[in-house]
């Protein structure tokens, strides 16, 4: 099985990499995992992410294997340009030659600038000036103004493009299909997520209220659950269920029978 391994460092954005660890989720799903992820930095001491959380190594970077890597991960930190990290700087050098994929994000461009790495292939970061400061970055005709960019076997995005970074990554390994890696992609944009997190609650949650306020309103108008359904469908009532759910949730359902009863006496369906 190829390795995806990630450069874990102290101060780590450790927020940055969140969809592409959700993305790798998706092999269990698949039924096949072709990638194994694994933690690697200068040792195994633990060392503490931004958000505070405490990491320990899996492997250290003399542990890496190059015959099984499929990708190097360089996450943002604000210590990239320490003098630690340069072992992991020279082999993501080695593996960009070697045509095996890097991806870097936010600080960790600068630490690829710092080698001179951006100077041959298109790429983003945080801002061209954050880049600039760097004395052995001759790239800047490079430079795209993007959330994020792919560039051969070389993915770099700045503090604001972790989503697609993470896409890119899933659509250079080539782990999914294009249709499933586009879902993946269109579930996590705001816009698009927002319609299927309402579709989530109507099976999780809107469907039980349904089912109890269906119960309820035959109790009292004595009548079947067929009948019932028949006049919630036919005067949309289903609809205006889950139209509402945002305050019926906080409702009780005496409350919110109360106004499907005055919806359907207003349509003349009951009296």
């Amino acid at each position: 099985m190829k390795k995806i391994y990630m450069y874990v460092l102290d101060t780590m954005a450790d927020w940055e990499n969140g969809y592409l660890l959700q993305g790798l989720t998706l092999q269990k799903m698949a039924g096949k995992s072709q990638y194994e992820l694994q933690t690697v930095s200068t040792s195994k001491k633990a060392i503490k992410t931004s958000g505070g959380v405490t990491i320990v190594p899996d492997i250290t970077i003399e542990e890496i294997d190059e015959t099984k890597a499929g990708a190097l991960l360089l996450i943002g930190a604000d210590t990239w340009q320490d003098q630690s990290n340069q072992k992991i700087l020279e082999l993501s050098k080695s593996f960009l030659e070697k045509n095996i994929l890097v991806a870097a994000i936010c600080g960790a461009t600068l630490g690829l600038a710092s080698k001179g790495i951006l100077n041959s292939y298109h790429h983003t970061s945080n801002a061209l000036f954050f880049l600039k400061g760097s004395p052995n970055y001759q790239g800047e005709k490079y430079y795209e103004d993007k959330i994020a960019v792919m560039d051969r076997n070389l993915i770099t995005a700045s503090s604001a493009g972790s989503l697609l970074w993470a896409r890119y990554i899933l659509e250079n390994l080539e782990l999914y299909s294009k249709e499933t890696i586009e879902a993946w992609y269109n579930y996590f944009s705001s816009e698009k997520f927002e319609c299927l997190r309402r579709k989530t609650l109507m099976i999780n949650e809107i469907i039980f209220m349904e089912i109890r306020l269906l119960g309820e309103f035959c109790q009292k108008y004595k009548m079947s659950r067929a009948a019932a359904n028949a006049l919630f469908s036919k005067y949309k009532i289903w609809q205006y269920i889950e139209s509402c759910y945002d305050i019926f949730h906080i409702n009780g359902d005496e409350y919110n029978l109360d106004e499907i009863s005055t919806v359907l006496k207003a349509k003349g369906a009951i009296s």
